[in-house]
């Protein structure tokens, strides 16, 4: 089911008003001679006399059923800054701007935008009293205050103040209208005389004053005709701008010649007609003046307006002369037609002139005509309104208004029941109405059905008082005598029928009455008797094509519908109800509507409901179907078969052609229908009455207005707070934004100031999303956490009537990255990364260099270390056997002591002398080679992590007294004391003997060896608590010459050479310096290795002659024992006093 709500285009103003006369002298009489003479309380007497004096004295037909027009209005409720407004703008944007007492304001249809003098702010406007307006060719808008003159400027959303009242002349000498000529010249208007005004250095050019005129001429409004003159107007008349344009000519129009005091007299506007002639608005009347003849012509006013004093006038793009009255509302006149209809404000009428002080009148693009009151802004549609209202006393109370029944017979008069018991009768639509009807029926809506007869016989019936038909001849209604069934029971319903002119049907409560309207002969049929379970109430009926009758029977909540056979004469309940095959539908049925395609359709409380008599089926439309609501006050056909549905506030339109509805919001022209109160007129138009008049629209006349509506950006908002960019937002296209600002919104509008609720606006963000989303009537935009890019926000709008702008507003959205996502940012990281590849390269090349030399030197010391490996071994056999031969030679030697050569013994000689001491040399420097060969294969062992623990349990204390008693006679050599000093007596723990031997010895041996004679070298044995676990930890300190503070680094490395130390002072014994040996590293130790067993030999020295020497491998073997052995050792030494070492 397609819905839509829309509001539709019906004919011109203009054609309305056509058909309403201007008010006769008939109101002018009254309002001067009668109305002092009457109460305001005896209001029907009033009306009485004013309908009897306007039949008879009226010289042409008066003012009646008037179409009303609708004051929509804008005051402080609706958000106006404030209620009096001096003059109003429609810029070439489509805002309307207006000038109040108290600020300027820029309205869009839903905002209005204030603009007010602050002190101290030069870029606001000069004063906040804003009198005039004007929008020169550049669209720049001129604004007159408080004698100042200021430009707004939209590019930058401000004020440029143009002249002060002080620039131009003495007290009182203020700008009072600005007026651009078709030439683009501006013209200022003072209260000293008419001025060009200079746009280069914003200065005033005076322009001569006529001849004979004194030179402060007031001027108070500026106007060019067709043909370019220039006219001024005035305290003094109206004047002609010269050729020249320097000097202004009199003597056109003199306020003298007028016959009014020139005291209170001046022209306040002007404005010509399509004929040439000014129409001049004064303090004391309206005037026009043809500047050709020279001549003063009638105006067209009651006397009642013709003498009141007019502060604006409005001719609109059809001619049609508007006046809007310093103190008498507004008036409208159609000069051709001599025509004129005068609005005022009335308390009883909601949607009327709010104010009878009237200020401006401007007419907008959309043909609305806006109204400057002093109790806002007012607005009023001259071309586009949708249904027209007609009321029969325009202004009045409720109750003259609510039309409970219209009626349109077959000579195009309209007939109107209202709900206090009247009827009303006009010639034709819009012409005044008569009251017909005596005013003492008791019931109200008495006339509660109309019907007009194929003879022009108009019938109508009385809900208590039978059948009346209007007597043409005698002007008035005569009673028939139909029967006291009809003449006292409630009638509800008459037709004609369809095939015989003569009888008339009439339903009632007492049942169905066939009626002989010649004859006056009745038959009566009663729905109970074919229908026990009904009343004989026939509440409604139609009669069908076929000359059968369609009856809503029984009470009007509890009826059901039933056929009535012409034929038979018999009732037969029509079923289709969902509560069985055989029960009736309950229904109740407020009218019945009969189409040609789509069968009969009724308006009842539950919906509208279709039946195809041809089939018997039964269709239901609700809410659910598109429907605005599901209650259905009245419904009616047009002519090309499409159904009108009234319902409380909401007229719509359901085209069975393609199943589809449009509903149009019509509340603020009728708040309500009432039940049945609607009737087809003779051309096709549509009546349906209410509770403020009837409507009256032709189905064809209504349209679309196809005019799509300009979209503007009237705010931005940020975290909710309005962003100002410098400019005005229409002329917004392009935003950035921060990464910050996460939270932002677009507000729109589409500048149509017709029915805003059905203004529809579809938005999208490309770059975002693709799709547009459907927002209804609302006007914002928001969104949230956009990433960093550039985007495009696109806004399209449709009118009321569904025209959509489909090329819309367009602005450009940036947001910018924060500064680590921009570009040189990520230039920089780029860079970075390059910079750190380059080093990470860089790097990893250094560390696979740095492995491949690492490997490079594993391999060359795994091949040193396998080179000495296999010297050692290869010299150990050989050292072996040296050492094996010279302990033979000697003990062969021995031999021969023992043996006696010739009674001496050999050691006697010198020879035997020799041999022995080289002998012992030789078995010296043997042991010592062998040592060192036994220490490489040792340390070659502790690299490879071959070298196995032989640990055993026992005192080690003892151990380590053992140890050094083998070094006594060693130091005792040097005259250096060696000493034991265990912390405590006894420490039993498992060691390994010989590791600890071999540390022991070469610590002692290095200490003994760097230590000078008379000097101490001491071992020291403590137990020590670390992490927890009980350690050995042995002390080997001495006070020999130290080692150097460089050397100390370098002094467990493998064959390190150490610097050479200076000779011992005098005195001092003389001591070997700590020399490395060729290898490099250690300290050289004098090697001393007891023997215990191990087959290691006894101990003495390493070398000869080279105390100072040593292999350099020594510290190197003792500390990978001392590793193995789980620990840890240290050094600290200082030149001069000494050296320790802690193990």
């Amino acid at each position: 089911m397609l819905t839509k709500t829309l509001l539709i285009k019906c004919p011109g103003f203009s054609r309305l008003l056509h058909a309403a006369p201007c008010k006769s002298i008939g109101h002018a009489f009254f309002d001067k001679f009668c109305k002092p003479r009457i109460s305001s309380t005896n209001q029907f007497s009033r009306a009485i006399f004013f309908i009897f004096f306007s039949l008879f004295f009226s010289p042409f037909p008066t003012m009646g059923q008037e179409r009303t027009l609708r004051f929509e209005t804008y005051s402080v409720e609706n958000g106006l800054p404030n209620e009096q407004i001096l003059d109003i703008l429609e810029d070439s944007f489509g805002f309307i701007w207006m000038g109040t007492i108290d600020g300027l304001v820029k309205f869009d249809g839903y905002d209005f935008k204030e603009y007010r003098h602050v002190l101290g702010d030069n870029s606001s406007l000069a004063s906040s009293i804003v009198h005039q307006l004007l929008e020169d060719s550049k669209g720049n808008i001129w604004v007159v205050t408080e004698g100042e003159l200021s430009l707004y400027h939209r590019e930058t959303d401000d004020f440029e103040l143009l002249l002060s009242a002080s620039q131009i002349g003495p007290s009182g000498n203020a700008v009072q209208v600005v007026f651009e000529d078709k030439d683009h010249t501006i013209w200022a208007g003072t209260a000293n005389g008419l001025f060009r005004f200079n746009q280069q250095d914003c200065s005033l050019l005076p322009v001569a004053s006529p001849e004979g005129v004194a030179e402060n001429i007031n001027i108070r409004c500026i106007k060019q005709d067709s043909k370019g003159r220039v006219w001024v107007g005035g305290d003094h008349g109206l004047q002609k701008l010269d050729t020249d344009k320097n000097s202004l000519k009199a003597g056109f129009l003199d306020i003298k010649d007028l016959g009014y005091s020139t005291r209170v007299q001046y022209i306040r506007d002007i404005e010509e007609d399509k004929k040439g002639c000014l129409w001049l608005a004064t303090t004391v009347r309206t005037i026009i003046w043809d500047p050709d003849e020279k001549r003063l012509l009638p105006v067209p006013l009651p006397d009642s307006l013709a003498n009141q004093g007019v502060y604006d006038i409005l001719i609109d793009r059809n001619q049609y002369i508007w006046l809007a009255f310093q103190f008498k509302g507004l008036a409208f006149i159609d000069h051709k037609n001599h025509q004129t209809r005068h609005f005022q404000h009335s308390p009883y009428m909601a949607n009327g002139l709010a104010n009878n002080q009237l200020y401006s009148l401007m007419q907008d693009r959309a043909d609305n005509l806006w109204i400057g009151t002093t109790l806002g802004c007012q607005k009023i549609n001259l071309s586009s309104v949708k249904f027209p209202v007609y009321q029969v006393r325009p202004g009045m109370e409720a109750n003259e208004n609510n039309i409970y029944r219209v009626h349109q017979d077959k000579k195009g008069r309209i007939w109107t029941t209202t709900l206090n018991s009247k009827l009303f009768y006009a010639p034709e639509l819009g012409l005044k109405p008569q009251t017909l009807f005596p005013g003492r029926v008791p019931k109200v809506q008495a006339l509660s059905f109309y019907y007009s007869g194929s003879d022009n016989m108009v019938w109508a019936i009385h809900t208590g008082n039978g059948l009346y038909a209007f007597d043409e001849s005698k002007w008035t209604w005569q009673r028939m005598d139909s029967g006291d069934t009809i003449n006292t029971q409630l009638n509800t319903v008459l037709f004609e029928d369809v095939y015989d002119p003569g009888i008339l049907w009439v339903g009632n409560a007492m049942g169905l009455c066939k009626l002989n309207r010649h004859t006056n002969r009745r038959q009566w049929f009663y729905p109970k008797k074919d229908i026990p379970s009904v009343t004989p109430f026939i509440y409604n009926m139609l009669q069908l094509p076929d000359g059968n009758i369609l009856v809503n029977a029984g009470e009007f909540s509890t009826g059901i519908l039933a056929l009535f056979d012409r034929a038979t004469m018999r009732f037969k309940p029509l079923i289709f109800s969902k509560e069985g095959p055989h029960r009736p539908a309950i229904i109740s049925v407020r009218n019945f509507a009969l189409t040609k395609k789509s069968g009969v359709w009724m308006a009842t409380p539950t919906g509208l409901v279709n039946y195809d008599v041809e089939t018997g089926k039964c269709r239901t439309l609700t809410s659910n179907d598109g429907l605005p609501t599901t209650s259905v006050v009245s419904v009616l056909s047009d002519e090309k078969d499409n159904v009108w549905v009234a319902f409380d506030g909401w007229l719509s339109k359901y085209m069975p052609s393609n199943d589809s509805i449009i509903s149009f919001d019509v509340r603020a022209e009728m708040e309500g229908f009432y039940s049945g109160s609607c009737s087809k007129g003779l051309d096709g138009r549509l009546f349906f009455g209410g509770s403020s008049g009837f409507m009256a629209f032709h189905p064809d006349s209504i349209y679309f207005d196809k005019t799509p509506p300009r979209i503007v950006l009237s705010n931005f908002k940020v975290l909710n707070r309005t962003r100002h960019f410098g400019k005005s937002p229409e002329l917004i296209r392009h935003i950035t934004l921060s990464h910050r600002d996460n939270i932002f919104s677009f507000q729109f509008a589409a500048l149509s100031f017709n029915g805003l609720k059905n203004v529809h606006y579809k938005y999208k963000l490309v770059g975002f999303n693709e799709e547009w989303t459907d927002a209804g009537p609302e006007r914002t935009a928001t969104y949230t956490n956009l990433n960093p890019g550039d985007y495009v926000f696109r806004v399209i709008a449709s009118n009321s009537d569904g025209a959509w702008n489909e090329e819309g507003l367009t602005v450009e959205l940036t947001i910018t990255p924060p500064w680590w996502a921009t570009w040189w940012a990520y230039l920089i990281y780029a860079a970075f990364i390059l910079s750190g590849s380059y080093f990470f390269y860089r790097f990893q090349l250094g560390r696979k260099l740095e492995h491949a030399e690492t490997l490079r030197l594993q391999e060359l010391d795994a091949f040193k270390t396998n080179l000495y490996t296999n010297i050692t071994h290869e010299f150990r056999t050989p050292l072996t056997v040296i050492l094996g031969m010279a302990e033979e030679v000697k003990s062969e030697i021995g031999k021969l002591e023992i043996g006696k050569l010739g009674g001496a013994s050999i050691s006697q000689f010198p020879i035997s002398q020799f041999l022995i001491s080289s002998l012992d040399m030789i078995k010296r420097n043997g042991q010592n080679l062998l040592n060192l060969v036994n220490q490489m294969l040792d340390l070659s062992k502790l690299e490879s992590g071959s070298m196995p623990l032989h640990l055993v349990q026992g005192d080690v204390v003892g151990y380590l007294k053992y140890l050094v008693e083998s070094f006594h006679s060693l130091a005792a050599a040097k005259n250096i004391r060696l000493d034991m000093e265990p912390a405590l007596p006894e420490i039993v723990m498992d060691y390994d003997a010989e590791k600890l031997m071999q540390i022991v010895s070469n610590l002692l041996s290095n200490a003994i060896k760097f230590t000078p004679e008379g000097r101490a070298v001491t071992l020291r044995a403590d137990l020590t608590t670390f992490e927890k676990l009980s350690n050995l930890t042995l002390t080997v300190s001495d006070n020999g010459l130290g080692i150097a503070p460089e050397d100390l680094p370098h002094i467990f490395e493998r064959f390190y050479q150490a610097s050479p130390q200076p000779p011992p002072k005098e005195g001092e014994p003389h001591v070997e310096p700590h020399v490395t040996p060729s290898f490099g590293g250690g300290r050289g130790e004098p090697h001393v290795t007891p023997s215990f067993g191990g087959g290691r030999g006894e101990a003495m020295f390493f070398g000869e002659g080279r105390a100072g020497a040593g292999t350099g491998i020594g510290l190197t073997l003792t500390q990978e024992l001392v590793k193995l052995l789980g620990g840890s050792i240290s050094v600290e030494s200082q030149l001069g006093e000494g050296t320790t070492f802690t193990v």
